[in-house]
């Protein structure tokens, strides 16, 4: 006797929205009050960024641009930063990821390494975007190792996390 069971089906993407605006607002909070435990040296990964990406990856480059836009200035009030600097960053950095997204095949990708790969990428763009806004030229160098850089390692290594927790489950005892 063989059990058959049935494939869970996909939420639709109203409800795929409503969840994935619970966890921006989740991972806006838990940057602005404890993500400092995390802190190395004044850097900070970037969950909002790792959310973009996989918003862009999964529903497209203009859900996702719209998503990243959104994000990006409720941090900008939420942080009390300068308005519309995230926003223009996270924006930018899904129309990258948004390229990289190939409809029905998106979990192949997001299974991948190569999702940490676009991180990387998108996080070196979002940094440069955002920190050029506030540098001196006279800290390029300092600019470019420890924000742009450091910052993009930095949140690339937190991308592990959603890579190993939405990779398939293999049965190991088969």
């Amino acid at each position: 006797m063989q059990i058959q069971f049935e494939k869970k089906s996909e939420p639709n993407r109203n409800v795929r929205t409503l969840i994935y605006s619970v966890i921006a607002a989740l991972m806006i909070m838990a940057h602005l009050t404890f993500l400092d435990l995390i802190q190395i040296s004044e850097i900070l990964p970037d969950l909002l960024l790792i959310l973009c990406v996989w918003v862009s990856l999964r529903e497209g480059r203009f859900y996702g641009m719209f998503f990243g836009f959104i994000v990006g200035l409720f941090f900008d009030i939420a942080g009390l930063d300068v308005v519309g600097t995230n926003a223009l960053a996270k924006l930018s950095v899904c129309f990258l990821a948004g390229s990289f997204s190939n409809p029905g095949k998106e979990k192949l990708i997001l299974q991948s390494f190569r999702f940490l790969l676009i991180v990387a990428l998108s996080s070196i763009i979002h940094n440069l975007i955002y920190y050029t806004l506030y540098i001196k030229l006279t800290d390029l160098h300092i600019f470019i190792f420890k924000y742009v850089l450091a910052n993009s390692l930095y949140t690339t290594l937190i991308a592990i996390i959603p890579l190993v927790y939405y990779l398939p489950k293999r049965n190991v005892f088969k």
